[in-house]
């Protein structure tokens, strides 16, 4: 346990961030979770609608510092492959 003033300090810093972060990457994974889904299903519109949230939300989360920047670039750009294959099979 921390016994200076300022690492106490860090401490709570820590615990809030720590927490927001797990918050972001917990909705992140969700929303990946429910594109990939919709896939499956083939509903177009519901997908297009998804992945349009899916890729705000990677990308809040690579510039919040959450994830790496290059890390939410390969998130978005395999989900829109996904969806593309997804489009196009049922065209």
């Amino acid at each position: 346990m921390a016994t200076h003033k300022s690492a106490m300090k860090r401490n709570k810093q820590n615990i809030k961030k720590n927490t927001r972060n797990r918050t972001a990457k917990s909705e992140m994974r969700t929303v990946i979770k429910e594109v990939r889904e919709a896939a499956v299903s083939g509903k177009t519109e519901d997908l297009q609608k998804k992945f349009k949230a899916a890729q705000k939300l990677i990308a809040s989360a690579a510039s919040k510092g959450v994830i790496a920047s290059t890390t939410g670039a390969r998130y978005v750009s395999r989900l829109a492959t996904l969806v593309g294959k997804t489009v196009s099979k049922t065209k």
